[in-house]
């Protein structure tokens, strides 16, 4: 299997962290994903990396990945660490895209790029329903890659 990039790409503060950290919550709830390593803070939304394994491959999350040194840094110790997948968040400028597909000619990955849903409403309830749907296209993105 090649190593395939899943990439939250959206605006600064739109809520590309807590999408992620919903999605690492359903992974942890669900027992057909093994915790190998968690380096996550539970009361923050933010978190270095977590490695989780399925089906004997290694998938690799972190919720940095806004600034180019942030996931050159987090990306490189999770291809270190042997995960086949990496799933990280980026700003939409053109020096992260860019970014990104060096690393993808790099390595040889398969990047898919999901644009981060938000709302016109600042409304905490209206943020967290789209959060809640990212994290279900990312986990929906995730499963079929594994199978």
């Amino acid at each position: 299997m090649n190593k395939t990039i899943i990439v939250l790409q959206g605006k600064s503060n739109s809520g590309k962290s807590q999408t992620i950290f919903l999605l690492y919550k359903k992974l942890k709830k669900n027992t057909k994903y093994e915790i190998i390593k968690d380096l996550s803070r539970p009361t923050k939304k933010d978190f270095n990396y977590v490695i989780f394994k399925m089906n004997k491959i290694l998938i690799g999350i972190t919720t940095y990945g806004d600034y180019p040194g942030q996931y050159k840094k987090f990306l490189q110790i999770l291809i270190k660490e042997k995960c086949k997948i990496l799933l990280c968040a980026c700003h939409n400028t053109v020096n992260s895209l860019k970014a990104f597909i060096k690393l993808k000619e790099f390595e040889k990955a398969n990047i898919f790029f999901i644009p981060k849903n938000i709302t016109k409403k600042r409304i905490k309830t209206e943020i967290l329903k789209y959060n809640e749907y990212d994290s279900k296209l990312l986990l929906n993105k995730l499963s079929e890659i594994l199978n």
